[in-house]
């Protein structure tokens, strides 16, 4: 996602049962926190009998999908109702927690490491202190269940994609790519760098089928890196 932000926001048909209103196309926490806050009222007028035929909401980091059954939705309404919406300010989440995680950043674990020293010119030492310093925000949630891309990495630990991406990459690897970071909640394939890796407890919590709420990180989280010596 690089380039301007266009002048004015668009609207996509997707489909014949779906819009995507996009914001812009760069990776900022400000578009992101946009996405969510029209998502979450789109959600709310929803819950209170408002837009029948509405389903899913999908925000991303500068879009919302919006899914409708065609035959209940009036779509110039709802087209009009969206570019009203768009206008939003980013808006607090309605909910936030800080989740601490351990990183284990051993040669077993962080098989990128050493390279990613090299293309960011710094010491093994003061590149994971860099990671260990910043509070990451979870923008938004996913590409697999539970997958959550998260900002907030200093301009020095911005990476692009892998050469060659990597057929397996294990639960609980933390990766990075584009400026973004990711803890991954299931083994996958990947182009991201992995810099370490967390405990299996806390992986097996990023993404639990069987729990009320599957997903542990939600967008507005933050995320702190505790770094082992």
């Amino acid at each position: 996602m690089n380039g301007e932000m266009p002048s004015e926001p668009l609207l996509i048909p997707v489909g014949d049962a779906a819009l995507l209103l996009e914001l812009g196309t760069r990776l900022e926490l400000s578009l992101a926190r946009r996405a969510q806050a029209i998502a979450d009222t789109l959600e709310a007028e929803v819950a209170g009998g408002g837009l029948p035929g509405l389903g899913a909401v999908v925000p991303a980091y500068a879009s919302v999908l919006v899914h409708f059954d065609p035959d209940r939705v009036d779509l110039a309404a709802l087209a009009a109702r969206l570019m009203d919406l768009s206008t939003l300010p980013p808006a607090p989440y309605r909910h936030s927690t800080t989740h601490h995680f351990d990183l284990d950043a051993s040669p077993a674990a962080a098989p990128d490491l050493e390279a990613a020293q090299t293309a960011c010119g710094l010491g093994r030492a003061a590149l994971l202190q860099a990671l260990a310093d910043v509070e990451l925000e979870v923008a938004f949630l996913g590409f697999a269940p539970g997958f959550a891309y998260l900002l907030g990495l200093p301009s020095v630990l911005a990476l692009p994609r892998r050469a060659t991406p990597r057929l397996h990459v294990a639960r609980g690897s933390v990766a990075t790519a584009g400026g973004q970071l990711a803890i991954f909640p299931c083994d996958m394939p990947s182009g991201w760098h992995v810099l370490g890796r967390v405990s299996e407890p806390q992986a097996a919590a990023l993404f639990d089928p069987t729990a009320a709420s599957p997903c542990l990180l939600r967008p507005g989280d933050r995320v702190r890196l505790h770094v082992s010596p």
